[in-house]
């Protein structure tokens, strides 16, 4: 009679190994909160993070309530850091826009704002769900209107 007790026991440490070596392997923290526009909660649109160093962009799609959830390549969390944030939404999610390029309407517009190179936002070492990104033209942030 064969002894299969010691492949089974081999193959449940084995799997248990390489499941704890990649947990924490990204290095990655929750992070999530709100975005909002000159004071109002954003309905619409996408927050991109751009590293002050080298590294990964984590990204997110806003929630009809402003509420984002930061992805860096599809897997939930961000590298904790500084970042420059970068705003996107369609010209047409902008209360009364009637914004308009050439022959191009405002649902077909992209509007970027990127916060000042001195205001970075910090993700911290731990995860974090209380984020608050305040788009505010008029406190430095640069308006790009583009096709």
């Amino acid at each position: 009679m064969l002894n299969t007790r010691l492949p089974i026991h081999l193959l449940s440490l084995l799997c248990l190994v390489s499941t704890a070596a990649g947990c924490g392997e990204t290095g990655l923290v929750e992070a999530g909160g709100k975005v909002k526009v000159a004071g109002e909660p954003a309905t619409s649109g996408r927050i991109m993070l751009a590293p002050v160093s080298a590294g990964e962009r984590p990204q997110s799609l806003i929630a009809e309530d402003g509420s984002f959830l930061l992805r860096t390549k599809g897997v939930v969390g961000a590298k904790p850091g500084a970042y420059q944030v970068i705003y996107t939404r369609l010209a047409s999610d902008e209360k009364g826009s009637q914004e308009r390029i050439g022959d191009m309407a405002p649902q077909e517009i992209t509007v970027m704002y990127r916060s000042p190179a001195a205001q970075t936002l910090e993700i911290p070492e731990n995860d974090v769900s209380d984020l608050e990104i305040d788009i505010n033209v008029n406190g430095g942030w640069t308006r790009t209107v583009s096709d």
